[in-house]
């Protein structure tokens, strides 16, 4: 039996587009949408999975618990990029010479940022 892949994350979001500008500044590039009745809301597909930030309504709970990951080409370039807003919690090299770094994006998930050897 194969593994799953996944193919969608959803993110509940105080702040749809303040959240999505963080993203962006991964490389990320959101398309506002709607599908049928529901709630206007940002996607982004460039990675082959679906990436959503639709706004937190009412009593739904926020999304906060989550952490996220991320493979890059470059943790200094996207920190550059992120400045301010990226609240950087913890950064090392691993001991075969990648990088990993953890950062709270503008809604307090963690963000786990990996970057391989010789990148």
């Amino acid at each position: 039996m194969n593994s799953p892949t996944i193919n969608l994350v959803v993110l509940r979001s105080e702040d749809p587009a303040n959240l999505a500008a963080f993203y962006e500044g991964l490389g990320m590039h959101f398309e506002t949408e709607r599908h049928g009745n529901g709630c206007e809301h940002l996607a982004s597909t460039g990675s082959g999975a679906v990436f959503e930030i639709y706004p937190r309504r009412g009593d739904e709970p926020a999304s906060r618990g989550v952490r996220l990951g991320f493979c890059v080409q470059s943790i200094s370039e996207i920190l550059e990029r992120l400045g301010p807003s990226a609240r950087l919690l913890s950064d090392r090299k691993d001991p075969v010479g990648g990088r990993r770094c953890i950062l709270r994006d503008p809604e307090g998930h963690k963000i786990e940022l990996s970057q391989a050897v010789g990148e």
